[in-house]
């Protein structure tokens, strides 16, 4: 009887502990499978940044040849100044 109590105790045990290990695991397939899809996100978010600034870069050096974008990226307030050791201009 105390051999059947002991084995049974065991194999609960290993159940249960198999049980968890389970769940562990479908949790952390889960987990990496969501982590590869937000650095995904986050790469083409990069992408889509780059991009956009190396447009804005190219439309502030292509306004110096065409006065008319000046107006056009000051009203989207994309227009980028010279930096200079000038102070302020006094009014």
């Amino acid at each position: 009887m105390k051999r059947d109590f002991l084995s049974t105790v065991l194999v609960t045990c290993l159940v249960m502990s198999t049980a968890a290990t389970a769940v562990l695991c479908y949790q952390y397939l889960s987990s990496t499978s969501v982590l590869r899809f937000m650095q995904e996100r986050a790469n083409l978010a990069g992408q889509r940044r780059a991009a956009i600034q190396a447009l804005t870069i190219e439309l502030n050096e292509h306004a110096r040849r065409d006065a008319s974008l000046e107006q056009l990226l000051e009203k989207l307030n994309i227009r980028m100044r010279a930096n200079t050791n000038l102070p302020p201009a006094k009014p």
